[in-house]
């Protein structure tokens, strides 16, 4: 056999044990827990995120002769490192690219604390509204 042969060979099976070794990593996602996850300063934090983040995004999508009003509601899965893992939209009159776009910028959101059940850290649901978001 030929050495470029082998060496592809060796990366084919590398690569197929990575992809077979990943797992999610939340096996049970928790929709009630004693304590839920928590944003690195509160109400306030997650405000100034959207502010600062999403609402760009927001704008970006919205076309000058049109009015745009989004009530959106987010379901983050926080894992059980404090990752947000999933993020889904609903409620929301919003164009399918200004979703996913919004969605990989919360799926880079870092300060979560994970929300717990009987003392251990579990991959658990956040539900975050944002309404009244409105240009004309």
């Amino acid at each position: 056999m030929s050495i470029r042969l082998m060496i592809l060979l060796v990366v084919l099976v590398i690569s197929s044990i990575q992809t077979f070794a990943q797992t999610k990593s939340c096996e049970k996602v928790y929709q009630t827990v004693d304590i839920n996850p928590t944003y690195d300063g509160g109400t306030k934090a997650l405000l100034s995120y959207s502010t600062k983040y999403l609402s760009p995004i927001l704008s970006k999508y919205h076309k000058k002769d049109e009015e745009l009003t989004a009530k959106l509601t987010m379901t983050l899965i926080i894992d059980a490192d404090g990752k947000v893992i999933d993020a889904v939209l609903s409620k929301h009159k919003l164009p399918k690219a200004c979703e996913d776009e919004i969605i990989k910028q919360l799926l880079t959101m870092t300060g979560w604390t994970p929300g717990s059940l009987n003392g251990q850290n579990v991959c658990s649901r956040y539900t975050w509204f944002i309404s009244c978001i409105k240009w004309s």
